[in-house]
């Protein structure tokens, strides 16, 4: 058992030796780094305890509270919490929340499902911080992204990973491959963002020329673009609401093809 007062007196004087890197003012930083610290110990009680889930959530606070403190690389290299660095304690958060993803069906109506994925993307995005030239966590988070059919974001997060100093050559080589995979989806996407941003600021500036700029930004208008009783284009464009009719079908086969139009991904079981 963790003996609570010789751990907590070994963390403080270890972050007061780091805290000369922090960004934020010095009082915030020590409320900062004393919140990481306490959320750290509770953490490891509660995960000896087998609480894993409250562990996770301590782990995780943790380092949102370091991150809050700064996002300096060498800072954040430098934190200790008794004996662990900050990339320790991210993998301990990372395989304690992969437990709790893996026991609940993933599904995208169930709010628990929904939370612990991105509970677990957020902590891939939190060691990008960590470890800056670790590609592994930009491949894991593009693909977690693309397994969303989120193809656009997980490209550029994917040429992130790519852009690493350091780490592993096999987890850039699937960088590398996921990448070629889903380049033509993501294109796809861009261009569909792009058309359909051109077309609402378009029709903003139509909507400002008919009813006035109040009309347009009063959440309670009944305004259309085209007069009409509010099937405004401005809304989504045309393969989202096929999409989400599809869904609404139950046909989230339907819908996933709508959202990646031409360039369906298939056999993702290749690659996550």
């Amino acid at each position: 058992m963790i003996r609570t007062t010789s751990l907590s007196t070994l963390i403080f004087s270890l972050v007061f030796a780091a805290m000369p890197a922090c960004q934020a003012s010095p009082g915030y930083s020590r409320l900062y780094m004393k919140n990481a610290e306490s959320s750290y110990i509770q953490a490891r009680q509660q995960e000896q305890s087998g609480f894993l889930d409250d562990a996770a959530r301590g782990y995780r606070a943790a380092i949102g509270q370091a991150l809050n403190c700064s996002k300096d690389p060498s800072f954040l290299n430098s934190v200790r919490m008794g004996g662990d660095s900050l990339g320790t304690i991210g993998r301990r958060a990372i395989t304690l929340q992969k437990k709790i993803v893996a026991r609940i069906p993933d599904s995208a109506r169930d709010v628990h499902s929904i939370q612990a994925r991105m509970e677990l993307n957020k902590l891939y995005k939190s060691m990008q911080k960590v470890e800056p030239d670790n590609p592994t966590w930009f491949y894991l988070d593009a693909v977690m992204l693309a397994s969303k059919n989120n193809y656009m974001a997980a490209t550029i997060v994917l040429k992130r990973a790519l852009l690493c100093k350091s780490g592993s050559p096999a987890v850039k080589e699937k960088a590398r491959s996921l990448l070629s995979h889903i380049q033509g989806a993501g294109e796809q996407q861009r261009k569909w963002f792009v058309a359909d941003n051109a077309r609402q600021a378009r029709e903003f500036q139509e909507c400002i020329k008919r009813y006035g700029l109040l009309s347009v930004s009063s959440p309670s208008s009944n305004h259309s673009v085209d007069g009409g009783g509010g099937n405004s284009s401005s809304a989504m464009p045309d393969w989202e609401r096929r999409a989400r009719d599809a869904e609404s079908r139950g046909d989230y086969g339907a819908a996933d093809r709508f959202r990646s139009g031409s360039n369906t991904v298939q056999d993702s079981a290749t690659h996550w």
